[in-house]
């Protein structure tokens, strides 16, 4: 491909991009609780660049689109954003595999939604080990049963996963992030499988800001 066919791509991926079509970003403020461990230290807010970023599954039959065409591309938009935590939708192993040996620095936690393991997409997330340390994470499976890999039981023909992680800042302080993919056809799954998750967030020990 021509150094003129990159820059376009790029750029319409960009475009893409900066409409909120494909990624988001967002900068969040991890403060401590009152009344934590941590709220008697000095009062020095750790500013997270946090993205969200559906990079579409590795072997859809997308012409120009393709994975292999595109996935160089993404790898610059991440480079040049530089997020702090990235949250990952579609994803495939090999797909991650590719963005993690392109950007050290970064680690991982998630599980293909299929087996619970590596098959399957992921909701993963990404992390830069500089900025955060990763405390424990998990996955549940919008169901009546979220802990059975691959369950589903509310219309969604396709199974959805949430992958969470709890956090720390450089100062110790505490955070959550989920990462999800709500279904795209049930609208009854989506409604409980949000009602599911803000559950789970309310019921999440210790409380640290989300």
């Amino acid at each position: 491909m021509s150094d003129a066919m990159h820059r376009r791509a790029f750029a319409k991926l960009a475009a893409v991009a900066a409409g909120g079509l494909v990624v988001r970003m967002r900068e969040i403020h991890a403060t401590p609780l009152a009344g934590s461990a941590t709220d008697h230290a000095p009062r020095r807010d750790t500013t997270l660049r946090v993205m969200s970023f559906n990079i579409r599954y590795g072997t859809a039959a997308d012409g120009d689109n393709a994975w292999d065409l595109r996935k160089a591309f993404l790898v610059d938009v991440l480079r040049a954003e530089r997020p702090d935590l990235i949250g990952v939708q579609e994803a495939l192993h090999a797909q991650l595999e590719y963005i993690l040996a392109a950007l050290p620095g970064y680690a991982m936690v998630g599980v293909g939604r299929d087996d619970g393991v590596r098959s399957g997409e992921y909701a993963a997330i990404l992390y830069r080990t500089e900025v955060v340390a990763l405390n424990r994470s998990d996955t549940f499976w919008f169901s009546d049963t979220p802990a059975r890999v691959a369950s589903a039981s509310w219309g969604n023909r396709v199974t959805r996963i949430c992958t969470w992680a709890q956090f720390s800042t450089r100062e110790g302080r505490p955070f959550y992030i989920y990462n999800v993919h709500l279904d795209h056809e049930s609208q009854p799954s989506r409604e409980r499988s949000v009602a599911l998750l803000r559950a789970r967030i309310a019921a999440r020990q210790p409380l640290a800001p989300v």
